[in-house]
């Protein structure tokens, strides 16, 4: 699964991180061509400013990963897609 954001403050890299580190399943963060854990805070500081994608596994339900969206970010871009 894969949803476009924008992350404006550290208070969203630092809700990000802590929602991440919650789920038994790996999460990234990407834009252009970095890709970084979104488990390792200090990384995540470089997508401050971005529009960027959050990617889980495609097996979650959509519902659960719009409901992780929704607490990781204000800032939703458009709709999740898979692959």
């Amino acid at each position: 699964m894969v949803k476009l954001i924008s992350i404006n403050s550290k208070e969203d890299i630092q809700r990000i991180n802590r929602i991440a580190c919650e789920q038994s399943f790996d999460m990234s963060l990407s834009s252009g061509s970095m890709i970084v854990d979104a488990k390792s805070l200090l990384a995540l500081f470089n997508f401050i400013g971005k529009k960027t994608y959050i990617v889980a596994p495609d097996d979650i339900s959509p519902n659960y990963f719009n409901k992780i969206i929704k607490m990781c970010i204000k800032h939703d871009l458009g709709e999740c897609f898979t692959g």
